[in-house]
């Protein structure tokens, strides 16, 4: 009878550990949402001020940017992603002209040109790895030779032909 209660009880203490997590994913989600409803409304607001003069071009960009940012984040597909991510470059690659043209009129500081150039290679390296083929897996044992001890043998996607343990 004790080892029925105890299981009992850690039957619900799961159930309450999983309706726990399950509103926790659920709010969650909901401020994602709330995330990119306010972002888009800052695109909205930040490109209306730079179209009546008012804004400043660089902060309609970080809006912009920021925006994308929050897509990647919420994408619910590799490939969605993907295309996020090669968006989020091309914005960033017409920041970075922008920005070096105005630097180089005396419009604009040189970290402006600086920190567009880096904001542009992190979001290539993203890119790069979002594109990557999946990360290795194990697929057998192999025997370490210095130690004797077993070891997985990797194949990669890149790879001809697996690697066995006849080589």
């Amino acid at each position: 009878i004790a080892a029925s209660c105890l299981l009992l009880g850690q039957a619900r203490s799961s159930d309450a550990q999983t309706t726990d997590q399950n509103a926790a994913s659920a709010t969650i989600q909901e401020l994602k949402e709330e995330w990119v409803k306010t972002l888009r409304r800052a695109v909205e607001v930040t490109e209306l001020q730079y179209r009546e003069g008012v804004g400043d071009f660089s902060r309609a960009g970080r809006a912009q940017s920021a925006l994308l940012e929050a897509l990647i984040e919420v994408a619910k597909s590799r490939d969605e992603r993907i295309e996020l991510l090669k968006q989020h470059c091309s914005l960033l690659e017409s920041t970075l002209a922008i920005a070096e043209t105005k630097f180089a009129h005396g419009a604009a500081n040189e970290i402006d040109a600086i920190e567009a150039r880096a904001s542009l290679l992190q979001a290539q390296i993203r890119l790069l790895q979002a594109q990557a083929p999946a990360a290795e897996q194990p697929r057998s044992k192999g025997t370490n030779e210095a130690t004797g001890q077993a070891v997985p043998i990797v194949v990669r996607e890149s790879d001809p032909e697996p690697i066995s343990e006849a080589h």
